[in-house]
């Protein structure tokens, strides 16, 4: 577990969930008792050093980070809502208004630059003069 490093647990992104998932029910077969310990412990391994073999291309490829991880979408930009952003990002105006009111702690769109979807699911909020 060590091995598959920090970013598995964090579970940014599907791959790392995926990842965290089958890794716990290969290693609970082991647990349990039900398959030899062996073939187990080479099973976690090729998954661990799979999804480090992933992190490795996906910092030295970005054609390749995009497909394994996504990208972020603009949801807000010069005072206009993207409806059809929201919509693919299966996100409604209340969801903004939360973040706004839980990431800078106000009401409306004063002083708000941009807001994304990122691609790890969270939405982030960019206040005029931040930089980008």
């Amino acid at each position: 577990i060590r091995i598959s490093g920090r970013r598995s647990f964090s579970m940014k992104y599907s791959f790392e969930s995926v990842i965290v998932i089958l890794l716990g029910a290969v290693l609970s077969r082991g647990v349990v008792g039900v398959s030899p310990f062996f073939p187990i412990l080479g099973a976690s391994l090729t998954l661990v050093l799979l999804h480090r073999l992933f992190g490795w291309i996906s910092i030295h490829n970005k054609s390749f980070k995009r497909i394994n991880e996504g990208k972020k979408i603009l949801l807000y930009s010069d005072g206009e809502m993207h409806m059809d952003n929201l919509k693919k990002c299966l996100v409604d105006y209340e969801d903004i208004l939360e973040q706004l009111r839980c990431q800078v702690q106000q009401n409306d769109f004063h002083n708000i630059d941009t807001i994304y979807m990122e691609a790890g699911g969270k939405i982030s909020i960019v206040k005029n003069g931040s930089k980008r």
